[in-house]
C-alpha cells in the first residue's frame, strides 16, 4: 500500500499537466522521479512490489493496466511528445523567433517518441506500437523541417539550400505516408487513417513543388533556361495536385494526449 501511496503521489501532478512550457517540465520531472524510484523499489513486471497502473488508448478509448512501471514511464514519454507537438502547432510562426520555438518543440517531440521506441515494449498499447511511433516521428520531423524552410526562406538563402531544404521536408512526410500505408496502422487508426494519408500527400506536393520551384530558380541563375522551364512546370503540376487534395481533406479533432 505504500508502494501505491507514494506512486499516486508523486504522479498526481503529471496527470493533467498545463499546455505549456511548465507542462513539459512537469513530465520531464515526473518522468525521472519514475526512474528513480523504480532504481530503488522493484516495481516492474513480475517484481514484488509491482503496481496496476491504467492509462486511456488514444485512438481506441480502451483503458489499459499493465503492473509495470515502465508502462507509466513510456505514458508519460508519450504525453511529453504529444505535448510538444500541440505546443509546436500552436505558435502562428509568423515572426522569426515563433519558426524556432516551434521548431524546438517538433524536435523535442520527435525525440520523446524516438526514445520511446527504441528504448520501451511497443506491445504496452496500441499507439506504442512501431508503426504508430514511426509515423508520429516523421510527422514531427517534417514540420519541424518545415520552420526551417520558412526561415530559410524568410532570410533568402540562395534557391538550392531552399531547395534542399523543402527536399528533406517531402523525404519526411513520404516516410509518414508509407507509415498511413501500412495495414496495421490503418487499422488501428480507423477512419481518420484516409484523411490524415490525404493530408500527408498533399503536403508531399506541395513542398515537392517548393522544392522544383526553387531548382528552377537555381537553373536560371546558371542560365540552364531549359532545365529551368521543366522545373517550374513541374512545380506548377505539383501544386496544382496539392491544391486537388486540400479541396476534398477534412479535418477531423484529435486528442493527443493519452
Amino acid at each position: 500500500m505504500a508502494v501505491t501511496q507514494l506512486l499516486a503521489s508523486v504522479s498526481q501532478s503529471a496527470v493533467n499537466v498545463t499546455r505549456d512550457f511548465e507542462g513539459c517540465s512537469t513530465l520531464r520531472k515526473y518522468f525521472g522521479q519514475l526512474h528513480y524510484l523504480q532504481s530503488r523499489v522493484p516495481m516492474g513486471a513480475g517484481q514484488e512490489a509491482a503496481v496496476p497502473i491504467s492509462w486511456t488508448e488514444i485512438f481506441s478509448g480502451k483503458t489499459v493496466t499493465h503492473d509495470d512501471i515502465s508502462y507509466e514511464q513510456a505514458c508519460i514519454l508519450y504525453n511529453l511528445g504529444a505535448l510538444h507537438s500541440m505546443l509546436g502547432a500552436m505558435d502562428t510562426r509568423v515572426s522569426e523567433e515563433g519558426m524556432k520555438v516551434s521548431c524546438t518543440h517538433f524536435q523535442c517531440s520527435a525525440g520523446a517518441f524516438s526514445y520511446l521506441r527504441d528504448h520501451f515494449s511497443h506491445n504496452f498499447s496500441v499507439d506504442m506500437s512501431h508503426q504508430i511511433l514511426n509515423l508520429n516521428i516523421n510527422l514531427m520531423l517534417g514540420q519541424a523541417q518545415e520552420c526551417l524552410l520558412e526561415k530559410s526562406m524568410l532570410d533568402n538563402r540562395k534557391s538550392f539550400l531552399v531547395a534542399r531544404i523543402s527536399a528533406q521536408v517531402v523525404d519526411y512526410y513520404k516516410e509518414a505516408c508509407r507509415a498511413l500505408e501500412n495495414s496495421d496502422t490503418a487499422s488501428m487508426l480507423g477512419k481518420i487513417q484516409k484523411d490524415w494519408k490525404k493530408l500527408v500527400q498533399m503536403k508531399i506536393y506541395y513542398f515537392a513543388a517548393i522544392a522544383h520551384l526553387h531548382m528552377g530558380k537555381q537553373a536560371e541563375e546558371q542560365q540552364k533556361y531549359g532545365e529551368r522551364l521543366a522545373y517550374l512546370q513541374s512545380s506548377l503540376d505539383k501544386l496544382n495536385e496539392a491544391i486537388k487534395l486540400a479541396k476534398t481533406w477534412v479535418q477531423y479533432p484529435v486528442t493527443v494526449l493519452k
